[in-house]
């Protein structure tokens, strides 16, 4: 499980899921908002520059963002993602905490 969310160790996805989709708007929206803020879009037109790009690549890219399948969003994960190699940490002071009462409709933890 990942963010508690999407399991994307397991090949069961294969239609677009809520997660996908939201995730795919809210970077779109946030590149728009990027590209309303001057300094942003100095830097963009500036980096663009350096790199040879007109402002189309970016059109383009989110194009191809915006039609990507949960399949192959998945597939690019697995193929560039190795969960195996990542480190997962629970951090906190958990003898303070079970010694709390715990929060309404929260059961007590053994």
């Amino acid at each position: 499980m990942l963010n508690g969310k999407l399991d994307f160790r397991s090949d069961t996805i294969t239609e677009p899921t809520d997660e996908m989709r939201e995730a795919k708007t809210g970077w779109l929206q946030g590149r728009k908002v990027e590209r309303s803020q001057d300094r942003s879009l100095a830097w963009q037109l500036s980096h663009n520059e350096y790199l040879g790009r007109a402002m189309a690549w970016y059109g383009d890219m989110e194009k191809k963002i915006e039609s990507l399948s949960s399949e192959q969003i998945l597939d690019a994960f697995k193929r560039h993602i190795q969960l195996d190699k990542f480190t997962f940490v629970r951090v906190g002071d958990f003898a303070a905490v079970k010694n709390k009462a715990p929060a309404v409709g929260v059961a007590p933890q053994k």
